[in-house]
Parts: structure tokens; C-alpha cells; sequence
């Protein structure tokens, strides 16, 4: 998360945060682009894949951006009803830990599991990302702040 944050600090808006994108015990190298870290974790976490970003100045001018992964997209970007902002990367972050949480659930059946990742909200057609009590408190209000 301290990555996210850095970014923003940066003045970068991601707008495709998703578990392809968040490389977990990579080493950082400084190319082309600027990629960031989170210099307090003990595992190396590095952000890639700079295709969509736009530079945080930029958000307001942008308008709608229908551009990204569906199931990980904030719902400004599917269906354009406010302007994007950083808070379309923290909707990134919170529906990629969603998924992976429910993905690694050792007591959940896979039909349940199933069930889960095949919801779909009926106007924006994008996964329902509902709290899951097996999951616990600290997850689900982690996932209240992002979501």
C-alpha cells in the first residue's frame, strides 16, 4: 500500500492495478520509467506496467477512461458517472486483494468460491465485491475503506 501511496505522492494515477501489475519479491530497477516500492516491507513489492497512467494534473482534463482490466476497474471507469481520480487505484488495490483473499480460502468450496467471482452488478456488469464474514473483521473494513 505504501507503494500506491508513493505513486500518488508522485503525482501518478495508475488506472490498472491488478495482481499482473504488482510484482511480490521483485527487485526494483530504475529504466525507462519510474517504478515504485514499498521500502518498509521485508518482501520486495514493486509496481509495473505505466501503459495507462496519467499524471495526476492530468485526472481532471481526462474525463472518462474506459480503459483497464473489467474486474479490477473502478466503477468510474466502466461506466463514466464521476471524474477518475487516485481513488480509482485504491478501488484497483481493493478488488485485487478481494479476489486473492477469496482466491487463497483454504475452507471455502470452490463452487462457493465460484459463486462469489460470478456475481455481477446488474447495471455496471462488474463483479460483486460483497464482505465475506469467513474472511473476518479487519479484512471486511479494509475492504469497506477501499472499496
Amino acid at each position: 500500500l505504501t507503494a500506491v501511496h508513493d505513486m500518488h505522492e508522485a503525482g501518478i494515477v495508475h488506472l490498472d492495478l491488478k495482481p499482473e501489475n504488482i510484482l511480490i519479491g521483485a527487485k526494483a530497477s530504475k529504466g525507462r520509467e519510474e517504478l515504485f516500492t514499498d521500502p518498509k516491507s521485508t518482501i520486495p513489492v514493486v509496481i509495473i506496467d505505466y501503459g495507462l497512467c496519467v499524471k495526476a494534473e492530468d485526472v481532471k482534463g481526462i474525463g472518462c477512461v474506459k480503459a483497464g482490466t473489467k474486474a479490477t476497474m473502478s466503477p468510474e471507469q466502466v461506466v463514466c458517472h464521476r471524474p477518475i481520480t487516485a481513488a480509482s487505484d485504491w478501488w484497483g488495490i481493493g478488488a485485487t486483494l478481494w479476489r486473492l483473499r477469496l482466491m487463497w480460502d483454504g475452507e471455502m468450496e470452490s463452487e462457493q468460491r465460484n459463486e462469489y467471482l460470478d456475481r455481477k452488478d446488474p447495471y455496471w456488469q462488474h463483479p460483486v465485491m460483497e464482505r465475506v464474514e469467513a474472511f473476518g473483521a479487519a479484512f471486511n473494513e479494509l475492504m469497506d475503506t477501499l472499496l
